[in-house]
């Protein structure tokens, strides 16, 4: 069944637009027949989480990317936080990545634009380490959703998007002026 499905699903690539959203792929999966169960697993992960998060109950892909976003999210903030002079008591860690940590600290150097497809891009070759051979099974499914939850947050930061939300609220505040 898994076989099937992710044969017939669109490729992701990095850098483009999502082929299908999320629901679309929800849908897929139980017409596929996959089990209620796994379906139920399949959606457990939002990408909404804190560092309060332990990802107990989610299936090991996700669970591996909970640990590197956890960690990817305290060096920016590290990063910000000596940036602006701010003191910052972080959690402590297990996990060190040091080519992640790096990645980071050249990241901070760049433009918002090009720092977030850095970003972007370190996500993109972390999930695709976490896929390792899993081409036809459930941890496939779950990476393919990864990929396009990533895809599809990068479709809601499209920046002609912002520039023309953004010269709208300058044009409402001058209008108000």
């Amino acid at each position: 069944m898994y076989t099937f499905l992710l044969a017939s699903l669109p490729p992701l690539a990095p850098e483009t637009p999502p082929p299908l959203t999320l629901r679309q792929l929800d849908d897929a999966a139980e017409a596929a027949l996959i089990p209620a169960s796994e379906c139920a697993a399949l959606h457990s992960f939002d990408g909404v989480f804190s560092p309060a998060d332990t990802g107990e109950d989610l299936p090991r892909v996700y669970r591996e990317y909970l640990e590197f976003e956890l960690f990817l999210r305290m060096r920016i903030a590290r990063k910000r936080a000596d940036r602006n002079g701010v003191a910052l008591e972080l959690p402590a860690s297990d996990l060190f990545d040091a080519e992640t940590a790096l990645r980071v600290d050249q990241a901070a150097a760049l433009p918002p634009v090009e720092r977030e497809k850095s970003l972007d891009a370190l996500r993109w070759r972390k999930i695709g380490e976490i896929a390792g051979f899993h081409e036809f099974d459930f941890d496939a499914l779950c990476v393919y959703r990864l990929k396009l939850m990533l895809l599809t947050a990068r479709s809601r930061r499209d920046t002609a998007r912002g520039r023309a939300a953004f010269a709208s609220l300058l044009d409402e505040k001058a209008a108000m002026a």
